[in-house]
Parts: C-alpha cells; structure tokens; sequence
C-alpha cells in the first residue's frame, strides 16, 4: 500500500524522484545549472550556494515524497505549499529586477504549477 491513491502515487513518486534528480545536478554543476535556468548572472559568487542550498531543500522533499507512507508524504506537502509560494515570490522578484529571463519565469511558473498541484492532491 502506497498511502497516497494511484494514480496520484505514480506522480507523487515522479516528482520525488524528479526532485532528487534536480537537486544532484545542483550539487554538482551549480553554474550550469543556474545557466540552464535562464539566471543571467551564474558566475556571480553566491550563485552555487543559494542553488545547493535549494537543491538541499528539493532533495529532503523529494526524499519524504518517496518514503510511500502517508504521514512524510503529507507533512512534504504541507512545506510543498508555502515553499512554493516563495519560490513564485522569488521568480517574479528575479524578472523584476533582471535577474531571471521570462523563458525561464515561464518554465519556473509551469513546474512550481505542478509542484502546487501535486501538494494540494497528496496532502488530501
């Protein structure tokens, strides 16, 4: 037994083990990563820390979203909800000032929307 309803238990795990994924690339290649992204500025210093530091972040959760049991994948989604809010906050703050260009404020918008989607579903 998953905890969570099929076919719900199959994107929940998607987004775990995309999540994991993600997150490793961030450790290894941050710049390039951050580059990817549409960040304008990946050499700048604090780039590969703020981008581990996310990573370290995607990764416990898509941990917790893996575990299959219904408490750990409840409580993820009750962080999924708010971080998500805040990763909006920050994406339209990074087009605002320049930082973030809008092809990737539209690839970040499409992921944090099913981010949000699949937290609403496996926190009910």
């Amino acid at each position: 037994m998953t905890g969570h309803p099929e076919p719900l238990g199959g994107l929940v795990r998607a987004v775990g083990w995309a999540s994991l994924a993600l997150a490793g690339v961030a450790v290894v290649a941050p710049r390039l990563l951050a580059g990817t992204l549409g960040l304008r500025d990946p050499g700048a210093s604090a780039v590969p820390v703020l981008v581990r530091l996310v990573a370290a972040r995607q990764a416990s959760l898509g941990l917790a979203l893996l575990t299959r049991r219904p408490t750990p994948v409840r409580r993820s989604a009750d962080l999924f909800l708010p971080l998500t809010a805040l990763d909006a906050a920050a994406v339209v703050h990074g087009v605002r000032n320049g930082a973030l260009d809008r092809r990737a404020a539209a690839a970040a918008a499409a992921v944090l929307t099913v981010n949000a989607w699949v937290a609403r579903r496996a926190r009910a």
